[in-house]
């Protein structure tokens, strides 16, 4: 048996993904991803591409407790399988089946870099030829109208799931047989298991809704070195948005500098507390993004 704990660089150095070996023997391994604990993307990647590593038979991972059992053969050796891995984390390597991204991974990019991509400078922006040119290539920035559910069909769907028709089938059996009080109890759970369901689920609707809402109608942004202000739907990969205390962010975007930034995301995720946010690029490809 051997066990290993700390943050192991791949063989050749190159590995910034943290994979610790908690658990080994001849053939068989336990090793502590970092970034799959939580992550359902992740452990899709791990138990898909990790097949075509070296010498490895099966592997399995858990979101759960951000594990990787790999069954290998022994004479291939660990390090190989580690290597492996983390380049497949890295996104060096396309998982079989996968199709690569026709995009770049944006949050893996430094500023620099985002920005040669873009072709766009963080100092001066976008001449102004040039922004007209994009928003003509790739249209307004705006949010297509989601057509919401209505309040008779979200009720409608919470009898549609198997478990309450096997209530509702446990309660008719319940009449047909005398079992009154049964049949009652069955029907209160179903009943309220719908207006819970009821509930959560409008209120999730009009979350949606609200996304597509009425936002702010203006940005700031710079375009050929000048700061201005334009209408949100004007604005087009490339632009140099500016925000500060208070402001909407108007589209998706990369930040290039920040003095203590933070965000409230309580519309997307729930959390109250707002999220400080960061310049630095982060090294793992297939990462929860928030």
């Amino acid at each position: 048996m051997h066990a290993e704990s700390g943050n192991p660089e791949s063989s050749n150095g190159r590995s910034a993904v943290p994979i610790t070996r908690i658990h080994t023997v001849p053939g068989r391994a336990r090793l502590k991803i970092g970034g799959l604990q939580g992550s359902g993307s992740v452990k899709t990647l791990l138990e898909r591409g990790g097949h075509a590593a070296p010498g490895v038979s099966s592997i399995t991972a858990s979101d759960l407790t951000g594990n990787v059992v790999v069954q290998f053969d022994a004479t291939s050796g660990l390090d190989p399988i580690i290597d492996y891995l983390a380049a497949l984390l890295r996104g060096e390597i396309i998982a079989p089946g996968e199709m690569p991204d026709a995009g770049p991974e944006w949050h893996t990019l430094s500023p620099k870099q985002s920005c040669f991509k873009l072709e766009a400078s963080a100092d001066a922006g976008l001449p102004r030829d040039e922004a007209r040119r994009r928003l003509a290539s790739t249209g307004p920035n705006i949010l297509e109208n989601i057509q919401p559910r209505s309040r008779a069909r979200i009720l409608a769907d919470q009898f549609q799931s198997l478990p309450v028709a096997m209530l509702l089938g446990a309660a008719s059996v319940s009449i047909l047989t005398g079992g009154a009080f049964e049949a009652a109890v069955i029907l209160a759970v179903v009943g309220l298991n719908a207006v819970i369901g009821y509930q959560t689920e409008s209120r999730a609707e009009r979350t949606i809704q609200s996304l597509g809402g009425k936002g702010p109608q203006t940005a700031q942004i710079m375009r050929e070195g000048v700061i201005a202000t334009v209408p949100v739907q004007q604005i087009v990969p490339g632009d140099v948005l500016t925000v500060q205390r208070g402001d909407v962010v108007p589209a998706d975007a990369r930040l290039l500098s920040e003095e203590a930034l933070t965000i409230s995301e309580a519309l997307l995720t729930g959390e109250s507390a707002p999220i400080q946010k960061t310049v630095g690029a982060i090294e793992l490809v297939n990462v929860p993004l928030g």
